[in-house]
């Protein structure tokens, strides 16, 4: 891509922090769809910060956050809106940050939550971690969830919550 191209003005520029294969799972092939699909449009610029871990561990986990991080911080400058896709431990340890970043940056951010019992996920974590998400996580531009219930579920506590399928 030549300097010409980013200058564009009709270029919708993205940067997609989600996870992608190996290995393969239900989230990574999502983001990775999401990813080809992107690539493949002439009008987008694309960043890409992966969050998958490729070992266990939470020394890897923070590894992976703090790149991710720093990704975020480092190009989220040149980007027009921010998208963040995460299961229910990436949204509510890593889904913070991201919103305080893209706030700081002033770009849009919007997260997909993947897991079809989200839901149920949030309901059962402490008040204080729920707090957290409701200001952060929840109070992004745009909250995409994988079911129609949990769209009806969220309606109370997202700002702007909105169905979006995983169906293949």
């Amino acid at each position: 891509m030549t300097r010409d191209d980013r200058d564009e003005p009709n270029r919708l520029r993205v940067m997609i922090v989600g996870p992608l294969p190996p290995p393969i799972g239900g989230a990574t092939l999502r983001v990775h769809d999401l990813v080809q699909t992107l690539r493949k449009r002439t009008d987008v610029d694309l960043e890409v910060a992966d969050t998958c871990r490729r070992s266990g561990g939470w020394a890897s986990a923070v590894w992976v956050a703090c790149r991710a991080l720093l990704m975020v911080a480092l190009r989220g400058r040149s980007v027009d809106v921010i998208t963040f896709h995460a299961n229910e431990n990436a949204s509510k340890f890593l889904g913070p940050a991201i919103y305080v970043l893209a706030r700081g940056l002033r770009k849009p951010l919007i997260v997909r939550a993947f897991g079809g019992n989200f839901d149920q996920q949030f309901a059962s974590l402490g008040r204080t971690i729920q707090w957290v998400m409701r200001r952060t996580y929840l109070n992004v531009d745009l909250c995409l969830v994988q079911t129609r219930r949990m769209e009806c579920y969220f309606e109370g506590y997202a700002r702007r919550v909105a169905w979006f399928s995983t169906y293949t």
